[in-house]
């Protein structure tokens, strides 16, 4: 059935490259001795004919992935925390038993007992996601007392339950404390509005709206080296790097803007051409783990 309703919308062309004369540079010696570290959460898969409009294929493996910037003055900082620990224990509740099914999900240890083993006793006080998909923010929930940093309008969007469109509110989202991210910092490379999330450098929210209407994605400035966190705007690779389109259904179904996220894919891309020391993860490709393996001596950057 995936594969069916993914040939009724393969027919869409790349939206073109956008233009324009940007820079970017980072002065490491300034920037906070911060670190990052990358958890798998999950595992699944997906339809080649989902992931791509183009050709024809195997299933490819996606990951679910969480991200933890240790920082010297804010703590630990939780980037997309993935599936949580009530998907977990019921993944036919969420992400709901459609979706469980269709992508093959096999859980992980949530991300809040990962740390709880990792970090004893150290607080999350900061939590960003890169948009309210429930395998991108489920584990919100179990951060009661952190600070979600946001786009409003991803806020509002995925706290609304949409089955199509993926999302399932946190439970008592009402009372999660949530700070605006207001992108006032102007361009960041070819990304038009960015902010500084903690004013020092480390942390670079990109606005990239499309997959969702507030969809963002990260840039992690450590002393040893750079990274870009895709979010959805590129499940995988080739998302990115050629750039290619995805699926029709999802592009047509899921994606709020699929002419936006394309956009932002074409920005990802140049942002690595430009500055090829800058390492991309994409929201669910297995070959991050490679990635970061692979990542310099002192790059910060840490596969748990």
């Amino acid at each position: 059935m995936p594969l069916i309703l993914a040939g009724l919308f393969a027919c869409a062309h790349l939206p073109p490259a956008p233009e324009g004369d940007w820079s970017w540079s980072v002065d490491r010696e300034a920037l906070p001795a911060a670190t990052l570290d990358v958890y798998l959460i999950g595992t699944g898969e997906m339809a080649h004919g989902m992931a791509f409009q183009e050709g024809r294929g195997p299933s490819r493996t996606l990951q679910v992935y969480a991200f933890v910037l240790d920082h010297p003055t804010e703590g630990l900082v939780v980037i997309d925390p993935g599936y949580g620990r009530r998907t977990a224990e019921d993944p036919s509740e969420v992400p709901g038993r459609a979706v469980a099914r269709w992508s093959g999900l096999a859980m992980g240890t949530p991300l809040v007992d990962r740390l709880g083993a990792d970090y004893p006793g150290a607080p999350v006080a900061h939590l960003l996601a890169t948009h309210m998909h429930v395998d991108h923010t489920g584990g919100i929930e179990d951060f009661p007392d952190a600070t979600v940093h946001i786009d409003p309008a991803e806020w509002a969007f995925g706290t609304r339950k949409q089955l199509v469109k993926a999302t399932a509110p946190p439970l008592n989202h009402e009372a999660i404390a949530v700070s605006p991210l207001g992108f006032g910092d102007g361009p960041c490379g070819p990304f038009a509005r960015s902010e500084d999330v903690f004013g020092d450098g480390a942390l670079i929210a990109l606005s990239t709206p499309g997959h969702t209407p507030g969809h963002t994605a990260f840039l992690v400035n450590l002393p040893g080296g750079s990274v870009l966190l895709t979010g959805d705007a590129a499940w995988f690779d080739e998302h990115w790097e050629q750039p290619a389109l995805k699926g029709g259904f999802p592009r047509r179904r899921v994606e709020v803007d699929w002419r936006g996220a394309a956009d932002a894919t074409w920005r990802i891309r140049d942002f690595q051409q430009r500055h090829p020391e800058v390492i991309v993860l994409s929201g669910h490709d297995p070959a991050n783990i490679q990635r970061i393996e692979q990542a310099p001596t002192g790059s910060g950057l840490t596969l748990r």
